[in-house]
This record gives structure tokens, sequence and C-alpha cells, in this order.
């Protein structure tokens, strides 16, 4: 059964139980002659005419027993309504989990997409600048010995607290870098 047809069903028995009620206080009231339960004592009870007496424990057993079925009614159904939303949860803890899956699994994917990507791209450029550095070199490589040679005397030759290093400047083929520099300088 479903939890609004429950609900309505709840809110039905509520209505009938409080009419029920009503109506027997109503005639409990006016059988005894009082307006408040505050007003009623053992005295007032034992005045009251036995047949009218008679009739309200009657109507009190009835309602009595109609209050007990209705709480054990409500009993049932709110253990069931329980058992249900434990399901519920369950559904929704299982659901979370195959999201969650399902998350890792994308991400998974993303990352080997962009390590696949980042892999070909660093081989494409290493390609690129390898042919770049092949087809400008119009000599024979210099050996490891004559660099270290030259590295050697240009450190020992050159005092780095006169070096000056430009930023921006569109280095050209063949280009003469001294004059480049000095035109830089003038325009200044």
């Amino acid at each position: 059964m479903c939890t609004s047809t429950k609900d309505a069903q709840h809110k039905e028995m509520q209505e009938l139980v409080k009419n029920n009620c009503v109506s027997f206080l109503d005639k409990a009231f006016n059988g005894l002659r009082i307006t408040s339960t505050g007003q009623l004592t053992t005295a007032i009870i034992l005045n009251a005419r036995q047949d009218e007496t008679a009739v309200l424990l009657r109507e009190s057993v009835f309602l009595i027993n109609s209050l007990v079925r209705h709480m054990t009614d409500y009993k049932t159904t709110s253990h069931s309504v329980a058992a249900e939303l434990i399901d519920a949860q369950k559904t929704i803890i299982k659901l979370q989990s195959e999201l969650i899956s399902v998350k890792d699994e994308q991400l998974e994917g993303v990352k080997t997409t962009v390590q696949t990507s980042v892999a070909s791209t660093v081989k494409e450029e290493f390609k690129s600048y390898s042919a770049a550095v092949q087809g400008n070199v119009k000599e024979k490589p210099v050996s490891q010995t004559v660099l270290k040679k030259v590295v050697q005397d240009v450190v020992q030759g050159e005092d780095r607290a006169k070096n000056v290093m430009i930023f921006g400047l569109e280095e050209e083929k063949d280009e003469e870098l001294a004059t480049k520099v000095k035109e830089m300088f003038q325009s200044m």
C-alpha cells in the first residue's frame, strides 16, 4: 500500500476517533448535566439515572474498543512505513554507490585520455624540435671535449655582472645580433 493511501486512511481514522470521542463526551456531559470533565465526580455519577449510566458505560466500552483497534492499526502502519523508509534509504545508498562507480569510471577514462594526449603531444614536439635542430646543423656535430673547452673559456672570459638579458626581441634568420641590440638601445 502506498504512503499517500496510508496517510489518507490515517486522517480518516483520526477524524472518526475524534468524532466518536466528541459525540460520547457530549452525551456523557448532557446525561450527567455537566459542562466539563473538571466537574465530573463520583457523586455525580452515583446520582445519575441507572439507565443513563448503563448507556454511557456501554458506549465507553465501544469507544475504548474502537480506540484500541485504531491504535493497533496505527502501530502496524507505522511499522510498515518505517520498513518502507528503510528500503528507500537502502535504495538511495545503492544508487549513490552506483553513481560513484560510474563517476570513477568516467574519471579514469578522462585520465587515460589526458595521459595519451599529453604523451603524443610531447612526442610530436620532441620530433619537431629534433627536426628543427637537425635542419639548422650544416656541419658535423662538435665533440663533447671541444664544447666543454668553449664553455670554460666563455665563463672565464666574461664578467657576468655586465650581461644584459633582452626579452621580447624577435629573432630572425641570419640576423646580426650586435646591430639589432644597438638599434634597440638607441631607440630607448
